[in-house]
């Protein structure tokens, strides 16, 4: 099998710019993604802290951008999941779920996974009502969604969907931990209500259409009616697919300088 440079786990930010970087020194990348480009771009409705857009840009705006970036200079994305990541005589293997490469250099931006709510919830993953992000919700309006979590992301997305929907965020904490900016902006939304020191109790998807979610706060047990569920409450490193023998030689190489990890992760 032959062995290709380097491999780039991810198309997000940090990984279509180390991409584009990469093919300035004629190196080209074989950049691995498994879903849409732009990573949590996608979740996006005003990105702020991007330098050169001084009003803000929308995180589908910026990855058209990137998008015809990237096609300039000829870098393709393939559009498989990488399931297992090994080494082998020297060379790491990499495994998708349709073909098995090999590399001689690995940079990982596979970014982060969304955290679970508790197991005793049973929140069930194939309901498509709920969800941990928001990219399938962008152009839906007269919504009544819930969204749980107390951070940025979770602030974010709440002002993202309360253009055309009502939102109700239930934080587990006193004071929400996101952005002051952020808190600040939600607190003058009058589509916008936040729920303090709520802790999840119930998830009842039984209903056709509607979803339930009972909690408790302060003033007591509650429950409240949705249309659609969003769980933002952190996020963690995606290194699934890495395998024992990879953690187990971690350290020597990175030290080698043979694999590196850039953005979220």
């Amino acid at each position: 099998m032959r062995v290709e440079p380097v491999a780039v786990i991810g198309a997000g930010p940090a990984g279509l710019a180390a991409s584009i970087q990469l093919k300035r020194y004629g190196i080209a990348p074989y950049v691995f993604e498994s879903g849409n480009i732009g990573g949590l771009l996608n979740n996006s409705g005003n990105v702020e802290n991007y330098p050169g857009f001084p009003e803000g840009i929308t995180g589908p705006e910026l990855i058209q951008r990137i998008e015809k970036q990237i096609a300039n200079l000829g870098i393709s994305i393939t559009n498989d999941a990488v399931t297992s990541l090994d080494i082998e005589s020297g060379n790491f293997i990499l495994t998708t779920q349709t073909k098995n490469y090999r590399f001689r250099y690995v940079l990982m931006a596979s970014g982060t996974k969304p955290k679970k709510l508790p197991a005793h919830l049973s929140i069930p993953e194939e309901d498509r009502r709920i969800s941990y992000d928001i990219r399938h919700l962008m152009n839906i309006s007269g919504y009544r969604i819930i969204i749980i979590g107390a951070g940025d992301a979770a602030f974010d997305m709440a002002l993202t969907l309360a253009k055309h929907n009502e939102i109700i965020i239930l934080g587990r904490s006193e004071i929400p931990s996101c952005l002051p900016l952020l808190a600040d902006r939600v607190a003058e939304m009058a589509a916008i209500t936040y729920c303090r020191s709520a802790l999840i109790l119930r998830v009842d998807c039984r209903e056709e259409r509607n979803l339930k979610i009972t909690y408790s706060s302060p003033a007591g047990e509650s429950f409240t009616i949705a249309d659609r569920l969003v769980i933002a409450v952190g996020r963690e490193p995606q290194r699934d697919y890495l395998t024992g023998s990879i953690i187990k030689e971690w350290h020597a190489l990175e030290s080698a300088e043979r694999i590196f990890q850039a953005g979220d992760i």
